[in-house]
């Protein structure tokens, strides 16, 4: 269920994806949180949204830090 979103999209709608590596992290899974959110940044350039890309890549360090995204 948690990837359904993303399935149904492909895996090609940025915003579903960064939120699919943001629960990965959230649940201690941060291979695949970071996974993930590489694959949010890729979108995110491949679509030339400046904005979602920057942000995906200070996600992306947190999980690679071992720590999940909390505003």
């Amino acid at each position: 269920m948690l990837t359904e979103p993303c399935e149904l999209t492909n895996f090609r709608t940025t915003i579903f994806v960064g939120t699919l590596a943001a629960a990965y992290a959230e649940a201690g899974q941060f291979s695949e949180a970071v996974a993930t959110a590489e694959t949010a940044s890729h979108l995110a350039s491949d679509s030339g949204d400046s904005a979602l890309l920057q942000k995906n890549q200070q996600l992306l360090e947190l999980y690679r830090a071992a720590k999940p995204a909390r505003e």
